[in-house]
């Protein structure tokens, strides 16, 4: 039997036409069943499923109804809707799919039948453009699984391939595993990070992932999520259908009790960011996922998700200790997942790309350059971006050890993918005037003065700052160069000066006391140029 678990929230007449679907295509020779997770739904959505023909089947059994009061999160809700299912297959898709293939529960009855793999992802594909991830395998760019990619590694379907990570809007898995692994975690709130956990916690056992794109659903992506407590329009009641005995019974894990109730979907993902870290990552891997979050959570609300994962950490330990993942084993475990996928997960790589900015700078450069220059799983400005970041970082470890050969070359090749990139044109300037090549040196002096002179109208008089277009750059963690646009003014004026062109000189220094009125350093050099003209003249 197959065992299908659909969560819910506010979907309006999504699930019914999913419902529908999913039963007019051929059934499984095993048989199939359903069991729906209403959370908290203030539409109505599952209003239908007390009328009949739906009441009916809820009476037969083979359709089931859980509605929760309040909102409870998708992991939780796959959770409670997977307790009872009787199926050796349970299928775990989301409310909003509609299905083109007709034989699409024999195939995945078919794929356990012949034991290809414990876990079965297909292709989601989207109903809303047509776009497929054929050919694609879904990741996650950073440690903190915040953003999820599709990296493309062919031009067609991947068929009966391993993975890392099965995406959630339709998997499948087989129920012995899906107990042995405790069932989705509790600790989970809102959505997201459960599909990823679920695999990754999979590879950890031993586990095969498996993607077959000729395998299709069309998913309906949706713009928003609802937040954590939509204001209610229609309470509904908590209820639930009865449960089989012989279905999958009450797993390892113990109620969880949160110890910070998110405000935000922003702190609700960093806190399951934070579990997510406490219960399958090394404590080294940990801290280099804090190092992310703190750079787009800030330091305060850093502090408030580790203090309450310190109160939550009980509960964690004695989840990975049911689950055998004490310390050593879950490091070692972590190891070999990391081994084995490392071309996939571009999340190692940018963890990676921040940790070496710690280490000392020949060090930093050794490692650094072992870093490909170009990431498969992103594509575009973030593409270009990635390739800034890493030549800049080179560039800099280089700085360190006055390689000034090497600064030029990392830097030409940054400039080169944005011309307009100003921690790039500082750190470059530098490079060329300790290398003596003043004409290049005033080149690209009089370029970064014209990149801040256009961004002006727009964006101020400056001083630039971190989140100036010129200066920003999402892999850098927020890191830029202070006050680059002053530097930049004040080496005009200094070679101005130095070239007995006062007047020119004059001018830099007075751009600067534009941003400074008053500056008694700038003032009193603007003094002294004037004062050597007058004793030249006399």
């Amino acid at each position: 039997m197959i065992s299908v678990v659909i969560g819910c929230l506010n979907e309006g007449d999504q699930l019914k036409i999913t419902l529908e679907g999913a039963l007019a295509i051929e059934r499984p020779q095993s048989g199939l069943e359903f069991s729906i997770v209403d959370d908290g739904s203030t539409d109505l959505c599952t209003a239908f499923l007390d009328e009949e023909p739906w009441s009916e089947y809820r009476r037969e059994g083979w359709l089931r109804l859980r509605r929760h009061a309040t909102p409870e999160g998708i992991s939780r809700g796959r959770f409670f809707g997977a307790l009872g299912c009787r199926g050796d297959v349970l299928v775990f898709m989301d409310a909003h799919l509609c299905f083109p293939q007709k034989d699409l529960w024999l195939q995945v009855e078919q794929h356990f039948a012949d034991d290809r793999s414990d876990l079965l992802a297909l292709d989601c594909r989207d109903r809303n453009t047509g776009a497929s991830s054929a050919g694609s395998i879904y990741t996650s760019k950073r440690l903190d699984h915040q953003a999820t990619v599709w990296m493309s590694v062919k031009q067609e379907p991947l068929v009966n391939v391993p993975v890392p990570f099965i995406n959630g809007g339709f998997f499948a898995i087989r129920r012995s595993v899906y107990e042995q692994l405790g069932g989705f975690p509790l600790f989970f709130q809102g959505w997201g990070h459960e599909d990823r956990y679920l695999s990754m916690l999979a590879g950890y056992r031993g586990y095969r992932c498996m993607v077959n794109q000729e395998l299709i659903v069309d998913h309906l992506y949706k713009a928003a999520f609802p937040e954590p407590r939509p204001e209610p329009q229609v309470t509904p009641e908590a209820s639930c259908d009865p449960t089989p005995q012989d279905g999958i019974p009450p797993s390892i894990q113990a109620p969880f009790k949160f110890a910070l109730q998110p405000e935000d979907r922003s702190q609700q993902l960093l806190m399951n960011s934070l579990r997510y870290g406490a219960a399958l990552y090394s404590e080294t891997v940990q801290q280099s996922m804090l190092d992310q979050l703190r750079a787009d959570h800030g330091e305060e609300r850093i502090a408030q998700g580790l203090a309450a994962i310190a109160a939550e950490q009980p509960q964690l330990s004695a989840y990975r200790q049911a689950l055998g993942l004490d310390d050593a084993n879950r490091d070692r475990a972590m190891e070999a997942f990391f081994d084995r996928w490392q071309p996939y997960l571009p999340m190692l790589v940018e963890a990676e790309l921040q940790q070496i900015r710690s280490l000392p700078p020949a060090e930093a450069l050794a490692r650094i350059q072992a870093l490909p220059r170009e990431l498969g799983s992103v594509h575009g400005s973030e593409a270009e971006q990635y390739a800034i970041a890493r030549l800049y970082l080179e560039a800099s470890f280089a700085h360190a050890l006055a390689d000034w050969a090497h600064v030029i070359t990392c830097l030409s090749d940054a400039l080169s993918i944005d011309p307009d990139y100003m921690p790039a044109l500082r750190m470059l300037t530098i490079a060329l005037r300790s290398a003596g090549r003043n004409k290049a040196y005033r080149l690209w002096l009089e370029h970064a003065n014209a990149v801040i002179e256009r961004h002006q109208p727009s964006f101020g008089p400056g001083p630039i700052g971190a989140w100036h277009p010129a200066s920003n750059n999402i892999y850098m963690r927020n890191m830029y160069w202070l006050e680059v646009d002053r530097s930049i003014w004040r080496d005009l004026a200094d070679l101005h000066a130095a070239e007995g062109q006062r007047d020119e000189a004059a001018r830099w220094i007075g751009k600067l006391l534009l941003q400074t009125p008053g500056d008694p350093e700038l003032l009193q050099r603007l003094t002294e140029l004037y004062s050597d003209t007058t004793r030249s003249a006399s």
